[in-house]
């Protein structure tokens, strides 16, 4: 249920550790295009809206984290370029995307950071699909939970439930991170 040209565009978003603000920028252009209302907390944690709860009602909630462990994105953050995305079918008729290195510089590996970009894409087109919805996004979360440690709670008082989008494992949901719930 996830558009294909949307699912390039954001998996083509470099980021690393400490420097989200390209996906920080295609969010909030996303959020600007689809009416759905945007801010952020005192630590720069990205938060979105949609919709107005009646009395009584609470916002089902989505999350995802804005970095990767990718340091070899980090030429492309700078240059303020997308990461040049190979799509291959493979013999089981799925879809494979990895980076064209066309650098040699950077070795023949870079990893595309689908952990998180596979949630942020989840929890974007989330909002197509339901009329009231929020969602955040938390920094720096690879090098130790830093976004998610210093969120603002008061922004999660309406809020039913959460739904976190970077699992430890396959079919599981994630209590903990590092020991802490």
């Amino acid at each position: 249920y996830i558009d294909k040209n949307f699912l390039v565009d954001c998996m083509s978003v470099p980021t690393h550790s400490k420097l989200e603000f390209r996906m920080v920028v295609f969010i909030i252009l996303w959020a600007r295009r689809n009416n759905v209302k945007y801010e952020f907390d005192s630590f720069g944690n990205l938060y979105l809206t949609k919709g107005e709860l009646k009395d009584g009602e609470y916002f089902p909630c989505v999350t995802s984290h804005l970095d990767t462990v990718q340091t070899k994105h980090d030429p492309y953050i700078y240059a303020g370029v997308p990461l040049k995305l190979k799509i291959e079918k493979t013999k089981g008729g799925d879809h494979m995307l990895s980076v064209d290195n066309e650098d040699g510089n950077l070795g023949s590996e870079i990893g595309i950071g689908a952990d998180c970009k596979s949630g942020i894409c989840i929890c974007l087109s989330l909002f197509e699909r339901f009329n009231k919805l929020k969602a955040c996004f938390f920094l720096d979360e690879e090098t130790g939970c830093n976004g998610s440690d210093k969120l603002d709670e008061n922004w999660f008082k309406d809020v039913g439930y959460v739904i976190g989008f970077d699992s430890p494992d396959l079919y599981r949901a994630a209590w903990s991170c590092q020991g802490t719930k």
